[in-house]
């Protein structure tokens, strides 16, 4: 489902075509969807891919879809912890261009090193993340080599 620049697409319908259709891949890029929409289609997507670069999240919206990408609570079955909310499908997710810097940089890295953290690629190219942002992404990656892949270019 590509939405990529179009201004005329709610969160709401877009929200729920992802939910009741398997699709491989959701593109909100430059739509100027809200963080809350965003934060609504990543966790009622199935898609593999979601873009949401050109987007003006910020750090603090960085910091709220960071907390999409991992479970938040559990339930005990067997002796064993299970994620019951947050688990995705989501391997590839873009969030180039969306005003990142070190907070959101650091969110998101703290996220993907969860273990059940699903995205295997993501790209934050073109946002203003320093030293420190970087030195969190990179050590995530290091983490879960080879199962992650950042792009800061």
């Amino acid at each position: 489902l590509r939405f990529a620049h179009n201004p005329d697409v709610t969160c709401e319908g877009a929200c729920g075509l992802t939910h009741y259709h398997q699709m491989s891949l959701v593109d909100a890029s430059g739509t100027g969807i809200e963080v809350q929409g965003a934060v609504t289609l990543l966790s009622n997507s199935c898609a593999a891919t979601v873009l949401l670069n050109d987007c003006p999240f910020g750090d603090a919206g960085i910091e709220e879809i960071a907390t999409e990408l991992a479970p938040r609570m559990y339930l005990q079955w067997d002796g064993v912890e299970r994620p019951i909310l947050g688990t995705r499908h989501i391997r590839t997710l873009g969030l180039a261009n969306t005003g990142m810097g070190d907070g959101g940089a650091k969110a998101l890295a703290k996220a993907l090193r969860h273990p059940e953290c699903t995205v295997e690629t993501v790209d934050v190219g073109g946002n203003a993340i320093g030293d420190e942002g970087a030195r969190a992404l990179r050590a995530a990656e290091a983490a879960k080599f080879p199962g992650l892949n950042v792009v800061m270019e």
